[in-house]
């Protein structure tokens, strides 16, 4: 997977080189933005390891290794003081998030041995050129929530979010590679960003700076925020969705979590709306007006604009696809159980508009296949298991007695072993092959479409 045409350099950051990405800066922008900002999703969607490997050893060289401080100078410091041409938070950060993120999905510790000491000093990079209180410097590059629909959310929540969240997954990464020294160092250092986050921009209350929804994803999604203010911030993200009509105004940064964090909160409810909205902005509005494959804009056309600007209006264009790791992880329920899927979770959220859903997902291990289907009031699901894995599958039932494999009580099933039944949800551990269960759902835990109530107007039928 070569650089794109245009890059001098490979399509990926890494902060020891002075020549981090050849090109113009939006060529350099787009080749970080195609690996980072939705690759979470990308690494479950595409057999994408050896690609990013690639690109990340061959920004590795060593020949072209110069002294730190020269090269944060020469490369970020432009002549009025300002942050030079790098990708600004969220997008610069793809030296940190892309080696766990393969890490996470192929369970190989190859690439993010190698790529280690690059991630380390990207961190300490950011800690240096922040202030004492690791709050963003008086001058520094962001883009924003990119193409956000009229919601301004604050560059530097968005850089303290993104500082933190990388120093996280630093510290994950030392944990994975048996660096605990390391892990612990990177760990404090994420409480003290945490802390500095909630004194700069997070009222007591639980309002954080900008009120978008994207600053409460960020939150949200990096865990900034103690019990009391999540909870409180939970609810102010879907008040916001709420008071648009049950619609998203995130760019390129909220989207990417979004629907994770919605999920996170107990709301699928919501993302289920979001999912099927089919006004604007929404993904059902492009499908609804052509759309074959992932817009750039949430406005790339509109009956009544048309056409954006064709300088910056890709038809074609990853970003707003990270709802993919939301529709597999939910709607198929397929997760990982630790790291490189030797062990899966399977717990599908049934609802919204769907009568049926059919998921699958081709991991590092085999495919994985989640399809289920209403029938009347009994649930089949259908489930494939890779070789040489162990699934562990949730069934929401109020009565795990009705719950059947091929036509059969699950207790003739050898291959399938209960492990418990509690809050009508029952679990149970599944070994290789293909399932079909039939089952009687709870109705309480099918995800209904949130619904904004309205107060009928005076004279009319109160029905």
């Amino acid at each position: 997977s070569p650089a794109p045409a245009g890059l001098s350099e490979p399509a990926i950051t890494d902060f020891t080189k002075p020549r981090v990405l050849g090109g113009s800066g939006l060529q350099r922008r787009q080749a970080e933005e195609a690996l980072d900002a939705a690759f979470a999703a990308a690494g479950r969607l595409l057999k994408s390891r050896a690609a990013v490997d690639q690109m990340l050893q061959a920004a590795s060289r060593p020949e072209d290794t110069v002294g730190w401080d020269k090269r944060i100078v020469e490369l970020y410091i432009d002549e009025s003081g300002c942050a030079g041409d790098d990708g600004g938070p969220a997008w610069a950060d793809a030296g940190v998030i892309c080696p766990w993120t393969v890490y996470e999905v192929y369970g190989d510790k190859r690439l993010l041995e190698r790529q280690y000491d690059s991630m380390v000093r990207f961190i300490e990079f950011c800690t240096a050129r922040s202030t004492k209180d690791l709050l963003p410097p008086a001058q520094y590059h962001c883009f924003g929530d990119w193409l956000s629909i009229k919601a301004e959310t604050p560059k530097d929540v968005i850089y303290t979010a993104y500082f933190a969240y990388c120093t996280k997954l630093l510290s994950r990464s030392a944990a994975a590679l048996g660096k605990q020294a390391d892990a612990d160092k990177y760990e404090a250092l994420y409480q003290r960003i945490r802390e500095s986050f909630n004194r700069a921009y997070v009222e007591a209350d639980g309002k954080i700076k900008g009120d978008t929804q994207c600053v409460y994803v960020l939150a949200l999604s990096a865990d900034l925020l103690d019990e009391a203010k999540a909870k409180a911030a939970a609810n102010r993200l879907v008040e916001n969705i709420r008071n648009r009509g049950w619609h998203l105004s995130t760019g390129f940064i909220g989207t990417k979590d979004l629907m994770l964090v919605l999920a996170k909160i107990g709301r699928n409810d919501v993302a289920y709306r979001l999912l099927m909205n089919e006004t604007f902005p929404s993904w059902g509005f492009s499908i609804k007006h052509g759309a074959t494959s992932i817009w750039e804009r949430w406005d790339g056309w509109t009956p009544d604009k048309g056409f954006q600007d064709p300088g910056m209006n890709s038809f074609a264009h990853y970003s707003f696809g990270a709802v993919y790791q939301w529709i597999v992880e939910n709607i198929g329920g397929i997760r990982s159980d630790g790291v490189g899927f030797k062990r899966i979770s399977l717990s599908p959220q049934f609802g919204g508009k769907l009568n049926h859903a059919s998921v699958g997902y081709d991991s590092i291990r085999g495919p994985i296949r989640s399809a289920w289907k209403r029938n009347g009031d009994r649930m089949d699901w259908d489930v494939t298991i890779p070789a040489n894995t162990t699934a562990v599958v949730r069934v929401p039932t109020t009565d795990p007695g009705t719950i059947t494999e091929s036509g059969k009580p699950l207790d003739q099933c050898p291959w399938a072993k209960k492990l418990k039944s509690e809050n009508n949800v029952t679990t149970i551990e599944l070994q290789s092959g293909s399932y079909e269960f039939n089952f009687t759902p709870d109705l309480i835990k099918l995800i209904v479409p949130a619904m904004e109530i309205t107060t009928p107007a005076l004279g009319s039928d109160p029905k």
